[in-house]
């Protein structure tokens, strides 16, 4: 009597019948949260963590470059 994928993890795009129980033929209790959700507070996160190694390696480069360019007038 309950049609796997209709509610779990959100809805998916499939549905499963079966005349057995789900989790007897290896399928594992899934919660109705939707997975979009849960993984939002993560998935915002990168965009600043972009920014920031983008953000240091231009850094280092122009410290590495203006380095070289004051030991080539050295010379």
């Amino acid at each position: 009597n309950h049609i796997y994928g209709e509610k779990e993890a959100g809805g998916t795009s499939v549905l499963l019948l079966s005349a057995l129980p789900l989790d007897q033929i290896g399928f594992q209790k899934v919660g109705e949260a939707v997975i979009p959700d849960l993984t939002w507070k993560y998935i915002s996160g990168i965009p600043a963590i972009i920014g920031v190694v983008l953000a240091a390696g231009i850094g280092s480069w122009i410290i590495t470059r203006r380095n070289k360019n004051m030991h080539e007038e050295d010379k």
